[in-house]
C-alpha cells in the first residue's frame, strides 16, 4: 500500500473535502481514495477511444467522438404550423 502527503492545499477546498466526507460518512482520507479511484478509472468510453485509435488512426476515433457528444447535446424543439396553432 502506498502513502503520501499532500501538501499546499487551500482552506475552501479541505473544508468541502470535509463536509463531502462527512455527508458519505467517511474519513476525508477514505473520500480522497475514492475521488482518485473514480477519477482515475477509465471510462468505457475511454476504452473504446483508446481501442479505435490505436485500430484506425485519429481521424476514425474523432469522428465516433463527435458523435457521441452529438447525441448529449440538448436540441431545440422544431415546430410546424399545425403544432403550433
Amino acid at each position: 500500500m502506498v502513502s503520501m502527503t499532500l501538501r499546499g492545499l487551500d482552506e475552501a477546498t479541505h473544508y468541502r473535502l470535509r463536509l463531502q466526507a462527512a455527508r458519505h460518512e467517511r474519513s476525508m482520507e477514505a473520500e480522497i481514495r475514492d475521488i482518485l479511484r473514480r477519477v482515475l478509472t477509465p471510462t468505457p468510453i475511454g476504452w473504446f477511444a483508446a481501442a479505435q485509435k490505436a485500430a484506425t488512426g485519429a481521424a476514425f476515433l474523432d469522428q465516433e467522438l463527435d458523435k457521441l457528444r452529438d447525441t448529449d447535446q440538448p436540441r431545440a424543439a422544431a415546430f410546424t404550423d399545425e403544432e403550433a396553432a
